[in-house]
């Protein structure tokens, strides 16, 4: 009798025991499950593009506890996150990392010391070419894994690049490197010179080009230089400016193709003749993928630099730079209208197409080209090379598939939308 008592005890004992045993685990799978809901909530809300900010975070059941762990770039994100878990009264471990990391140190800013370095989506020569930043260019370091580095450019981009290219330094060198004086080279292509007795005359017209008549020593030259490429400016020298690379290295760069940094900020017009007018200084550009310099640029690299030289920092890519500015009307009853466009179209706005002439007309269709309008139905775009072409059937240079696939247009000027201005980003200025 008191064997059978003793054996029923330790079954309903057991019974018991196994009940609290999957509550335990229906609750805790509740738990993750809310978790990750809060999670992918915040990533909408905060993270929507991986090209712009990093946030990979989720939900483990460690021995009864919740543990969420990850990384970010984003420290809102992560505030938002925990703030949010604490509030739905759910109990969990931070194990997310906020990037830049440990790994990185204190010298968390670069400078490009380059005349165009080469941003991947991964580490790796190999690795597909994301975009390009131009000498001067100043970056967040996210992460570091020795010869290659994560950056972020002044457009929030996020790619690796070869840490060779780049000067790194903590807050006070990149703090004291905003506040010099600095140089903007404006012309297509040129370079800085070492030797000091060259002078602007020796650079004479032969057979309707400009060439170096004489430089002295073969190793006069210090780098090649594009436009946009911005470097310390150090005085001058008659028909040069004496200037420094970040990286120390010292030269001299014609004064008729470039404009002290502060001058040329000062004499910003950002129009729509002006953006043309930087456009057209790039005909015949060859196209590159992910390029975003006049050695080679790809569609939203073209329309990147066009409006960088005016001040204006776009988002990187056409998918990107459709979200920003204001939404002009190239619509005829729910349908694309080129006649449409033309009446409401601008110098200089945006213009966007799709690969599916199909789906031209639906809101999501996906973004694939962007060119810049000039008038008249025609636009300037880089695919194959940056030139002209146009909407209309009637014109020379009629594209009938960019007049087929035209789906949407932005004005960029005057709308302060989604953009940056160099001479209020933190990165470039100190405000």
């Amino acid at each position: 009798y008191w064997n059978r008592l003793a054996g029923r005890k330790i079954s309903v004992i057991a019974t018991l025991a196994l009940g609290g045993v999957f509550f335990a685990i229906a609750c805790s799978r509740d738990y993750a499950g809310r978790t990750d809901e809060i999670i992918a909530n915040v990533q909408e809300a905060y993270a929507p593009d991986k090209r712009t900010v990093l946030f990979t975070a989720s939900a483990e059941n460690r021995g009864g506890k919740i543990i969420v762990s990850g990384e970010t770039s984003s420290l809102p994100a992560k505030r938002a996150l925990f703030a949010l878990l604490d509030s739905a009264g759910l109990e969990v471990t931070d194990s997310v990392r906020l990037l830049p990391g440990d790994d990185v140190g204190m010298e968390r800013f670069a400078i490009a010391r380059l005349s165009v370095c080469n941003l991947r989506v991964a580490p790796g020569h190999s690795e597909e070419m994301a975009t390009q930043v131009l000498l001067g260019t100043p970056l967040r370091i996210l992460r570091d894994q020795g010869s290659w580095l994560q950056v972020q450019t002044p457009e929030d981009y996020i790619a690796w690049t070869q840490g060779s290219g780049l000067v790194r330094m903590d807050s006070t060198r990149f703090a004291s490197w905003r506040s010099r004086p600095r140089l903007m080279f404006t012309a297509d292509f040129g370079q800085a010179f070492a030797a000091p007795g060259i002078k602007a005359t020796d650079v004479v017209a032969q057979g309707g080009r400009e060439t170096v008549a004489s430089v002295g020593d073969p190793g006069a030259v210090v780098s090649d230089l594009v436009i946009g490429d911005i470097l310390a400016l150090n005085g001058e020298d008659g028909d040069f400016y004496r200037v420094v690379f970040p990286d120390g290295r010292k030269a001299l760069v014609r004064k008729d193709q470039a404009m002290p940094l502060t001058e040329w900020m000062r004499g910003l017009e950002p129009s729509g003749e002006n953006i043309l007018l930087v456009a057209r200084q790039m005909m015949g550009a060859p196209y590159l993928w992910g390029g975003t310099s006049s050695k080679g640029v790809d569609c939203s690299g073209f329309t990147k630099t066009a409006y960088f030289m005016n001040g204006i920092i776009l988002p990187r890519d056409a998918s990107q730079q459709v979200l920003a500015g204001v939404p002009v009307d190239i619509y005829t009853d729910d349908t694309v209208s080129i006649s449409t466009g033309m009446v409401h179209l601008r110098k200089g706005d945006l213009i966007f197409f799709t690969n599916d002439p199909s789906r031209r007309n639906d809101e999501k269709a996906r973004i694939t080209h962007v060119g810049i309008y000039i008038e008249n139905g025609e636009f300037i775009h880089s695919s194959g090379f940056v030139h002209r072409s146009s909407l209309l059937d009637t014109a020379a240079n009629y594209s009938q598939w960019h007049a087929s696939t035209l789906t949407r247009a932005r004005r960029i000027l005057g709308s302060g939308a989604g953009v940056g201005l160099i001479v209020h980003h933190p990165l470039y200025q100190e405000n």
